[in-house]
């Protein structure tokens, strides 16, 4: 979802990608028996983790609230679910979506300082400072597509699966 002074992120991932806030509203009363599965572009299995009481608003009328903050390293595009169970055959009361930015934004960083401090004598130096510009639209393109009302979570991970094979291309002043 945007964000918006009305509308705050429901997800939020730190610098490292190894810390996930979450803020969800479900119209489902969360119990102590309810889970948050966590699963992302490179995860096979998700990951659950109990609903504990100090993660559930106080509010006994809908929506209800639970906010918590997972340690669980994620990369790529993140979903995050309020579930009845443990299992695959879980009820899904409320799902969202984000981009966990690290790899990409490493990525960024890298082709950038890389343009900057290239000494070729040719004009493969801004294709350096191309591809990191891409890269950039690619990955705010992806977080845009999963963060919509109603995301696109397929095309958001496209576009970042294509901001990562941008960065894993060889530096242009090598070759």
């Amino acid at each position: 979802m945007p964000t918006t002074a009305d509308n705050p992120r429901r997800i939020n991932i730190n610098e490292t990608c190894s810390l996930v806030s979450v803020n969800i509203l479900t119209n489902t009363p969360p119990t102590t028996s309810h889970f948050i599965r966590i699963q992302d572009t490179y995860d096979e299995m998700p990951m659950y983790t109990p609903i504990t009481q100090a993660m559930i608003d106080d509010n006994e009328s809908s929506p209800w609230y639970i906010d918590a903050t997972l340690t669980q390293e994620v990369e790529g595009l993140v979903r995050i679910d309020h579930v009845s169970t443990n299992n695959d055959s879980a009820t899904v009361y409320a799902t969202f979506y984000t981009i966990a930015p690290c790899k990409v934004e490493c990525c960024i960083a890298n082709l950038t300082e890389s343009a900057i401090n290239c000494n070729c004598n040719c004009g493969k130096c801004a294709e350096d400072l191309e591809r990191a510009t891409k890269v950039s639209l690619l990955l705010q393109g992806a977080t845009y597509l999963a963060e919509q009302e109603t995301p696109d979570p397929s095309n958001a991970e496209k576009l970042y699966l294509k901001a990562v094979q941008l960065c894993e291309e060889v530096c242009a002043c090598g070759c």
